[in-house]
């Protein structure tokens, strides 16, 4: 496995914080407790899936590979 450099590990951490963030905020407004933290991480794994701009999870995958 070659190793990626810590910035770019990092940008991609920040943003899929983010993205839960935003959904968690949504999401809390209906549900409380742990069982809304288990909602906001498999919308967010739908996203990355079922993207409207297509499976974004293999996208990326492709492009790392591709490296």
């Amino acid at each position: 496995m070659i190793p990626r450099p810590i910035s770019t590990v990092l940008f991609e951490a920040i943003l899929i914080g983010i993205l839960t963030l935003l959904i968690y905020l949504i999401v809390s407004k209906y549900m409380k407790g742990p069982g809304a933290l288990v909602v906001v991480g498999a919308l967010a794994h739908l996203f990355f899936e079922y993207s409207p701009i297509g499976n974004l999870n293999e996208r990326y995958c492709k492009y790392l590979l591709k490296r």
